[in-house]
């Protein structure tokens, strides 16, 4: 992860690739959603400046004027890319690391001078996840009024009350306790 002295404008370079390949976004339906924002603090966020894609890589404009928190910074993008086997149409694919590191001194960032490009990668290598066309109904199972599990049984006898014997007699009255 870079350190980049803040106040520096600077563009982060994103290469995307899906499953080690690089991503195709001649297929990319509406923009890519970029954001970034301070992972301490999720409320300080950077607008990014601009946003263009060239072949599988994404440029993301960050300028001075937007940096006010020093601190590491989580890129989130999503972005919609065309797939006829998934039934709406598309794969919606979002992923996100901590991209860069801002700093308060020039000695503590990695990278000296005017800036600068910062180059990342990002592969989505997970497989895009739709559900499919509902299947067959299955073969009738046992079903009763116990529900799935199988049917209630038969009914039975109530049974006898107890066994007499475990309850003895009533006992006598015992004698007057002395005084207190």
């Amino acid at each position: 992860m870079e350190k980049i002295r803040i106040e520096n404008d600077f563009v982060l370079q994103v290469a995307v690739t899906r499953g080690g390949n690089p991503e195709d976004f001649s297929d990319l339906q509406g923009d890519v959603e970029v954001t970034l924002k301070h992972v301490a603090y999720p409320e300080v966020a950077i607008v990014p400046a601009k946003v263009e894609r060239v072949d599988s890589q994404l440029n993301v404009s960050v300028t001075s004027d937007l940096q006010v928190t020093c601190g590491k910074y989580r890129l989130t993008l999503s972005y919609k890319i065309a797939n006829g086997d998934n039934p709406n149409g598309f794969d919606l694919v979002t992923f996100d690391m901590v991209a860069f590191e801002l700093v308060a001194h020039s000695d503590q960032a990695l990278i000296d001078g005017d800036v600068q490009m910062v180059i990342i990668s990002a592969d989505t290598a997970i497989g895009t996840v739709y559900k499919g066309e509902p299947g067959e109904q299955g073969p009738a199972g046992p079903m009763g009024p116990a529900g799935p599990t199988g049917a209630k049984g038969e009914k039975g006898d109530k049974g006898d009350r107890g066994v007499q014997g475990l309850k003895g007699d009533k006992g006598d009255t015992g004698s007057q306790g002395g005084m207190g």
